[in-house]
C-alpha cells in the first residue's frame, strides 16, 4: 500500500513539532515525486518545521516558491507565514502578506487578523493595529473579544488611555463584556 497524502501529512507534522525542517522538506519532495498533489495543511508543516528551527527567511522564501508552483499556498500557509514574520518582529512583512492573500484567492479569517494586529501592536503601530479592527466587519469577519483586547492593549502601549477608554465602550457596544485583560489593560494606560 502507498501512502496518501494525509499519510505525508501526518509525518510532515511530526517533523514540525520536532522542528526537522530537512526531513519535512524530504517528505514533500517525496509526495509530489509520486504525483500526488501537497495539501495547503502539508505545506503549511513546512514553514512550521522552519520557523520552529528558527529559519524565518528561509520559510519566507518556501512560501515564494509554493506561490510561484503550480499548487497556490490556502489560508492555514498564509497565517503560517504570518506567524513566523510576527515571531521575527517584521510587521511590515506580515501586513504585505496579509495584503496579498486576495490575490491568490484567500480570504483572512479572524485569527489572520488576530496575528496582524498582534504584529502592528508589538512594533509600536497601535493605529494600523486599530485600522485593521475597523476594516474586519469590512471583509465579513466579526471582532472577537481577543481583537478589542488587541486594541485595547495597543492603545495601552502608545498611552493613549482615552482611546483605550472609548474602545472599551465600544467593545461593550458592539454586545461584547469587556474581560479582565481588557479592564486591565485599559486601567494600566489611565494610570499613565
Amino acid at each position: 500500500m502507498e501512502p496518501d497524502v494525509s499519510c505525508y501529512q501526518i509525518a510532515m507534522d511530526i517533523c514540525a513539532s520536532a522542528h526537522d525542517w530537512e526531513r519535512a522538506v524530504e517528505l514533500l519532495d517525496d509526495l509530489e515525486g509520486r504525483g500526488l498533489v501537497a495539501s495547503d495543511a502539508c505545506v503549511s508543516s513546512v514553514i512550521r518545521a522552519l520557523e520552529g528551527a528558527k529559519k524565518f527567511e528561509a520559510a519566507i522564501m518556501f512560501l515564494k516558491d509554493r506561490q510561484l508552483s503550480k499548487v497556490a499556498p490556502g489560508l492555514v500557509t498564509f497565517n503560517s507565514v504570518m506567524k513566523g514574520d510576527e515571531k521575527f518582529g517584521n510587521w511590515k512583512k506580515v501586513m504585505g502578506t496579509l495584503d496579498a492573500m486576495p490575490d491568490y484567492g484567500v480570504s483572512p479569517n479572524a485569527a489572520t487578523f488576530e496575528i496582524a494586529m498582534r504584529s502592528c501592536i508589538r512594533a509600536g503601530e497601535a493605529n494600523r493595529a486599530l485600522q485593521i479592527l475597523k476594516d474586519m466587519p469590512q471583509v465579513g469577519i466579526t471582532p472577537t473579544e481577543v481583537h478589542w483586547g488587541l486594541a485595547i492593549k495597543g492603545c495601552g502601549d502608545a498611552g493613549d488611555w482615552q482611546r483605550a477608554m472609548a474602545l472599551l465602550e465600544e467593545m461593550r457596544l458592539a454586545g461584547f463584556d469587556p474581560d479582565a485583560a481588557a479592564y486591565t489593560a485599559a486601567i494600566d494606560v489611565s494610570k499613565c
